[in-house]
């Protein structure tokens, strides 16, 4: 191990926390903003933004590398923020399909074999 391996895996973890930042500044004015959540609500909330943050804010950066740094932060920020809400909404309207797809199969297959005669 030479002298200069610490200082380089030191600047590379804080190029990794300092990647995460945007996206925790932003799961947590999300969990501010929601209001009085238990305890639970909120560690769940602050995660889910901080990862969706991190990896949708990673796909966008990589599309559009031309973005300045301050935009490309503002973006993970705002993902952060929206990203638990998102997660809900994407959570009810799956298990709203989820609960219609038994029935409507059946009346599918109800048309389809119903008919013979």
């Amino acid at each position: 191990m030479t002298h200069n391996e610490p200082a380089t895996l030191l600047r590379d973890i804080l190029g990794f926390i300092s990647g995460l930042v945007p996206g925790m500044i932003g799961a947590a004015l999300g969990v501010f903003f929601q209001g009085a959540l238990p305890w639970t609500q909120r560690i769940l909330q602050f995660t889910v933004g901080l990862i969706v943050s991190h990896y949708v804010g990673g796909a966008l950066v990589a599309m559009f590398p031309d973005w300045p740094t301050i935009v490309q932060d503002a973006v993970k920020l705002g993902i952060g923020m929206s990203a638990f809400e998102g997660a809900r909404r994407f959570r009810l309207a799956a298990i709203e399909v989820a609960g219609q797809a038994p029935k409507d199969l059946w009346e599918h297959l109800k048309s389809l074999f119903g008919k013979r005669k």
